[in-house]
């Protein structure tokens, strides 16, 4: 069996208070700022997706996760207005910055927990919200130094990130906020034994 190597402090804000979130799996959640992130972060969801389901009713919980994504969408589009407006001052990447990239992961992952990891937006399409979350905590490996990067700055890769974070969520917001029900029934609470 390989060794499983724990991640010690969150990558957004540093913190070594880390709930690690299945034993045996590298997965983990930031108790100070919610980030998730580990290469384990979308199994280890997916695997306790059905036990955690809310139990409201079924449009109530659709309408929550679009609230959820429109969240997401707005903090984005707010962080990509302040980005342009100081484009070119490298001081002025901070951990605010990271904190709204955090939080819109957050809200992804409020959607993802309203509908069970699927948002179905036909009958045969849908999207991996867990998927989605994930994608956060691979990005900011690059703005912690982890991984390497083609961009000339931590800001101009921040840019990008935004951008392609935004237009993520943008089309899952455009594909699914005109639909009045899910185009599929949502999953309901199973009990593990």
């Amino acid at each position: 069996m390989r060794p499983v190597l724990q991640r010690h402090r969150c990558r957004a804000c540093g913190s070594d208070l880390l709930d690690h979130l299945a034993a045996g799996e590298r997965a983990w959640e930031c108790g100070a700022c919610g980030l998730a992130g580990g290469q384990d972060l979308v199994r280890v969801r997916w695997q306790a997706a059905y036990g955690q389901l809310p139990d409201t009713p079924e449009i109530e919980r659709w309408k929550t996760a679009l609230n959820s994504l429109r969240r997401a969408q707005m903090l984005l589009l707010m962080l990509r207005w302040a980005l342009d407006r100081q484009r070119g001052d490298e001081s002025k990447v901070s951990s605010v910055r990271l904190s709204v990239l955090v939080w819109s992961s957050k809200c992804l992952r409020d959607a993802a927990e309203q509908l069970g990891g699927w948002l179905y937006v036909s009958h045969d399409e849908r999207w991996d919200l867990w998927e989605f979350e994930a994608c956060l905590d691979h990005d900011l490996r690059v703005l912690t130094g982890e991984a390497a990067s083609v961009f000339a700055s931590q800001a101009t890769y921040l840019e990008a990130l935004v951008e392609r974070h935004l237009a993520s969520v943008q089309m899952l917001v455009e594909r699914s906020e005109h639909l009045e029900t899910p185009p599929k029934p949502l999953p309901k609470r199973t009990l593990r034994h």
